[in-house]
């Protein structure tokens, strides 16, 4: 179901300086980079609707570049082109399941696919950073767990505590009970064999659509250097998890995001809280640019060999 087609959403100009891979997979590239800036981090109605009218239909089962993970909030609306039920493997460094405005921001739009009908369950796959914990937590879409739709599982997370917040029963983790306080330990897949993992949730999901979405700041800094903190999921890790998906699966559609890309915005207010949202360090921090493509080049290359050969 997959196509060969391989698209760049060119909202930044990242992928553009990636030689090897234009000419290995000829991509179809769309220039949105008129609206780039102003998309960055989140999208108004306004831009939501200039970004539908760039996703002509016959490409959604390709797979999709986009850029610097400050958009991948785009996935929200790649995924209003499907008209079949579907599930999403998201792999990420972060859960991006925040219930806190903006509605289309690259850390809600985990929320925002939630209120699409058609999407039947969610797994977020490689979660290292902390946003599973403190004030970012509380935020979270623990709502969302309930019935099993959102599974979380993290690469590497200690025990987390939340207040005053009801979690739901889920099958992807444990919790724990006293008055206000709510203890949830999380599946780490670093404890686990990720092919057997991979295997488990594709029996789980067999004769499933799925629509898988690689946000690349969830790979070691070997692999991905990003405007985000580093992840810690190898990319032979990666590579063996999709390779069994695809495998077993039926995939729909594939994005990728995770390129680098200096931060370019049209107004203000976004500027300041782009300071606030993003780490102090990122992995592209002080790397040569020629450094820095080559990188990334070779992560998108060998992802999509991985998933169209």
């Amino acid at each position: 179901m997959l196509s060969h087609t391989v698209r760049i959403l060119n909202f930044d100009n990242s992928l553009l300086n990636q030689p090897r891979f234009l000419e290995r997979f000829d991509p179809a590239i769309v220039d949105c980079t008129h609206i780039g800036p102003s998309c960055r981090l989140w999208t108004s109605e306004r831009d939501a609707a200039r970004i539908r009218a760039v996703l002509a239909p016959e490409f959604r089962h390709s797979i999709t570049l986009t850029g610097s993970g400050d958009f991948h909030h785009v996935t929200s609306l790649l995924l209003e082109q499907f008209t079949e039920p579907l599930s999403v493997i998201v792999f990420d460094n972060h859960p991006d399941w925040d219930i806190l405005p903006p509605r289309r921001g690259c850390g809600s739009w985990v929320s925002a696919v939630l209120r699409q009908q058609l999407i039947e369950k969610m797994v977020l796959i490689g979660i290292a950073s902390n946003d599973l914990h403190g004030p970012a937590l509380h935020c979270g879409n623990l709502q969302a767990l309930s019935g099993n739709r959102v599974e979380v599982y993290p690469w590497e997370q200690r025990v987390s505590r939340v207040f005053f917040r009801h979690v739901p029963v889920n099958g992807s983790m444990q919790t724990r009970k006293w008055g206000p306080l709510t203890t949830i330990v999380w599946q780490n897949l670093k404890q686990k064999d990720p092919e057997e993992f991979a295997f488990s949730l594709a029996k789980r999901l067999s004769g499933k659509r799925v629509y898988i979405s690689i946000d690349k700041d969830c790979l070691l800094p070997a692999h991905a250097l990003t405007n985000w903190e580093a992840g810690s999921i190898g990319l032979d890790v990666l590579l063996r998890m999709l390779r069994i998906f695809k495998e077993h699966l039926v995939v729909a559609g594939v994005d990728i995001t995770g390129e680098y890309s200096p931060p370019v915005f049209t107004s203000t207010f976004k500027r300041c809280c782009a300071r606030f949202d993003h780490p102090r360090r990122w992995t592209a921090e002080n790397c040569d640019e020629a450094v820095i493509a080559q990188v990334n080049e070779q992560t998108n290359l060998c992802i999509v060999e991985c998933l169209l050969c």
